[in-house]
């Protein structure tokens, strides 16, 4: 009986922590390139973080201009209604990641889930879709 509690228990704290892990911005700082397979050939991610802003550099292809946009971004622990400015220049913590860019009226706020953050691999998932990605080495 005492077996079987302590099974119980030991699932439950371990689903917790599965849902409480927090990542910070410090977490993020740098460059990473996307792996992930579903992109065309020719067709890559760059995301460089720093304590202001989230640059994504795609890179297009041989002979197209490569795209590069910043945007704002700030971690939260709950997905936001609308972009909270205010937060884009703080240390801010949480596994929702929150973007949107830089001097564009029209643009669109994005949510990301941060399902994993190591010295060399980020996975961050976007609606249906979870983005790998490699931390370049400086």
């Amino acid at each position: 009986m005492k077996y079987i509690v302590y099974t119980v228990l030991f699932v439950l704290v371990s689903c917790l922590n599965l849902n409480a892990q927090t990542f910070y911005k410090s977490q993020l700082e740098g460059a990473w390139h996307v792996a992930d397979k579903t992109y065309n050939e020719g067709f890559s991610l760059i995301r460089t973080f720093n304590d202001k802003y989230l640059i994504n550099r795609f890179i297009l292809g041989k002979g197209i201009e490569d795209v590069i946009d910043t945007n704002f971004y700030y971690l939260s622990d709950k997905k936001p209604e609308t972009f909270d400015y205010s937060k884009a220049n703080e240390e801010t913590s949480g596994h929702f990641l929150i973007s949107i860019e830089k001097g564009n009226p029209n643009a669109r706020m994005l949510c990301g889930e941060i399902i994993k953050v190591t010295d060399i691999q980020m996975v961050i998932k976007y609606s249906k879709t979870t983005y790998v990605f490699y931390k370049i080495p400086k």
